[in-house]
């Protein structure tokens, strides 16, 4: 195998597939990355076998061949690169790789490992297919996955559940204590198959995230307990998990008894600064609404105290909820909206944060105890 490759082009097909390769593993060959030239463009896959990345990038083949080197060591070369076109020639010698850089008057090896030892590219049996707009769908995620949990014993709180039907898909995240839902309509042309829903692990849906932000069109694909993101020169495959997803359907509150209209970042200023006394353990901050105002307090016997006040358009009851405030700073960060609808029912209810131009969002959080 022998190519010559521009720095540009090797570093952003690296990046793409970095998420996928294992660190430390009992299996050294999940270190590694497969690299295949195929014409005038070279394959690159990676994977930790729940998670598989294939890419290509542009390079000028001089012979064909394939190999597995260690993914990090050859990353981080080519990032220390000095420029973008940077030219770099890649040829295996002696059960080898050899790469040189004119530009630096630069020669380095990295050893190789058995092509057949590589894990083989996983198959996903087509049992439905669904076609998105990739910005959207980056959108949608970015939205609900940071309220999913990255390490629990209930396997389906790590993941990001899909809800679709022939007129709209529904993304949900849950840790059990807040929730991020963001749905979307569907064309006829987008899916055309019966109810179905994917539990997908979070690592996969943060690693999907940021492969969406350079792509136009996404297709999903799933079947035999797998799914398939597939996009123009890219694709991601994924275990699902095998586990129900509970109804959340059944934890949105259908009414509210208090809306307030607030803007977004003073509240998320606010937030912020007042979070700073909130006790390290519960990081538990006092929403209390009256007349016209919003008033938020953290008290600490160690750290001290904060309060701030909003003025807010309200008028009714007197209340206060306790909230996490990284929760709750977590939702106002991901907004993109001026201003928001902040609905509570009661003191002991979970809060819902929407945006007011968006119907198709909303935000649960579970509240903390007063006492």
């Amino acid at each position: 195998m022998k190519f010559i490759a521009k720095k540009q082009d090797l570093q952003a097909a690296l990046q793409k597939i970095s998420g996928a390769v294992t660190t430390k593993s009992s299996l050294p060959i999940l270190e590694n990355i497969l690299l295949k030239t195929t014409d005038n463009s070279l394959e690159l896959i990676a994977t930790d076998l729940e998670i598989t990345i294939q890419t290509d990038a542009k390079v000028q083949v001089e012979e064909a061949g394939s190999c597995t080197v260690p993914a990090r060591k050859l990353q981080n070369l080519i990032g220390e690169l000095p420029s973008a076109d940077t030219n770099v020639e890649i040829e295996i010698k002696d059960e080898r790789l050899y790469i040189e850089v004119t530009e630096t008057n630069s020669h380095f090896q990295l050893p190789v490992l058995p092509k057949d030892e590589f894990p083989s590219f996983p198959e996903v049996d087509k049992g439905f297919n669904l076609k998105l707009d990739a910005q959207e769908l980056s959108h949608m995620l970015k939205n609900t996955q940071f309220a999913a949990a990255v390490d629990s014993t209930r396997s389906y709180l790590c993941g990001v559940y899909f809800d679709i039907n022939r007129e709209d898909l529904t993304v949900v995240s849950t840790d059990a204590h807040r929730l991020a839902l963001h749905s979307t309509k569907l064309q006829d042309e987008q899916y055309e198959g019966s109810q179905q829903s994917l539990l997908v692990p979070v690592k996969a849906i943060r690693e999907l995230v940021k492969i969406l932000s350079d792509e136009e069109k996404i297709e999903i694909n799933a079947g035999n307990n797998m799914v398939e993101f597939k996009l123009d020169n890219t694709r991601l495959i994924s275990r699902l998990i095998d586990d129900d997803f509970p109804n959340y359907r059944q934890v949105i509150p259908e009414d509210y008894e208090y809306r307030i209209e607030i803007d977004r970042k003073r509240l998320y200023n606010a937030v912020r600064r007042v979070a700073l006394m909130a006790d390290e353990k519960t990081r538990r901050l006092l929403v209390t609404i009256e007349d016209n105002k919003l008033i938020i307090k953290a008290e600490d016997s160690e750290t001290g105290a904060g309060e701030e006040e909003l003025e807010v358009d309200y008028k009714g009851d007197e209340n206060t909820i306790a909230f996490n405030g990284d929760y709750l700073a977590a939702v106002l960060d991901h907004i993109d909206d001026e201003k928001v609808y902040f609905d509570l029912i009661s003191p002991d209810s979970p809060g819902t944060f929407r945006p007011l131009d968006d119907n198709n969002y909303l935000y649960i959080i579970m509240p903390l105890r007063l006492g």
